[in-house]
């Protein structure tokens, strides 16, 4: 029993090297490789690495694993950095529904709708995701396909009345429709849940 713990203290201590190693902020491009190498060497090395995770966090992690993809963004390297996200969604389960968010985000950004519109209705296909209804609804908007869009924003209000986002976009686009009433109903449904945003007080004062 007693080699048995020591044998887990050492195991622990491994864990810790590689959470300091993460931490170092060389960003080691080999380093998430070799780390997850190192994860399947051994069960007990995931679960020291879990438990390691639920204490300290997984933030850490999530910013190395991330950097690339941000430093390409950064430097207006846009494909590189949605070839980092696909590569972060391929290696990284744990983090591929961030990985897919921000790939499509970033399609989006690009005015790549058709490819972002894509990729939303994939992902719906497997969940429904609110974040992805609504960058959907963006993508056919940016298309030109309003009277897809509205239908899609009006759902999503109605379905997740907490995802405020919804309501500006929605606005918008019935504003955009001619509905002028109707944009200022849902600013004002807005104001109701979040009164701290005073960019929607204004627009309901006007």
């Amino acid at each position: 029993a007693a080699m048995s713990r020591q044998v887990l203290d050492s195991i622990s201590e491994q864990a810790i090297d590689w959470m300091v190693e993460l931490n170092a902020g060389h960003h080691d491009a080999t380093l998430p490789a070799r780390l997850q190498h190192w994860l399947g060497q051994d069960p007990r090395h995931q679960q020291a690495w879990d438990l390691l995770q639920q204490r300290l966090g997984r933030a850490l992690f999530k910013k190395h694993i991330f950097f690339r993809a941000y430093q390409h963004m950064e430097k207006a390297r846009f494909d590189q950095a949605l070839e980092s996200c696909n590569h972060i969604a391929e290696q990284f389960p744990a983090f591929q529904q961030e990985a897919q968010r921000l790939r499509c985000e970033l399609l989006n950004s690009l005015g790549r709708y058709t490819e972002a519109e894509s990729a939303y209705r994939q992902l719906l296909a497997d969940k429904d995701l609110p974040w992805a209804r609504m960058g959907l609804a963006v993508a056919l908007h940016g298309q030109g396909q309003l009277g897809e869009a509205l239908p899609l924003v009006q759902d999503l209000v109605k379905n997740f009345p907490e995802y405020l986002a919804a309501y500006d976009f929605l606005a918008r686009l019935q504003e955009e429709s001619g509905l002028a009433q109707e944009a200022q109903h849902t600013l004002q449904e807005a104001a109701v849940i979040s009164p701290n945003n005073t960019l929607r007080q204004r627009s309901v004062g006007d």
